[in-house]
């Protein structure tokens, strides 16, 4: 809980390389952990690695189908993907604000989040 916390925060203090760090090491020690992995695609995106964020994405759909942030940061994200090859040129930026998965779930911490 602590590391998820830690990675959170570094993320929206856009201390991306930190929370990749960070995220990284939650999803080695719980790899069904869905919310390391949204954390992980918000630091890669935050260091403008959007193909490898979406990756990220998808590995939390894959854990939490149902978690609407994941879904709508997914889909933002790959419209933002696909405008940027459409020749929209544009630089893929974070989006300002990062949600907690687990605010969107009444403040709390997701089954997959607390599990050892």
């Amino acid at each position: 809980q602590l590391l998820l916390l830690r990675v959170s925060v570094q993320a929206q203090l856009s201390s991306y390389s930190l929370a990749l760090a960070d995220a990284e090491e939650l999803i080695s020690m719980q790899p069904t952990c869905a919310e390391g992995y949204y954390w992980q695609s918000v630091a890669l995106q935050g260091l403008g690695r959007g193909q490898e964020a979406l990756e990220a994405l998808m590995s939390a759909l894959e854990y939490e189908p149902q978690n609407s942030i994941f879904q709508q940061a997914f889909t933002s994200l790959f419209e933002d993907i696909s405008a940027a090859s459409e020749g929209g040129g544009g630089r893929q930026s974070p989006h300002s604000s990062h949600r907690s998965p687990a605010a969107a779930q009444g403040g709390t911490a997701s089954s997959s989040a607390a599990a050892s």
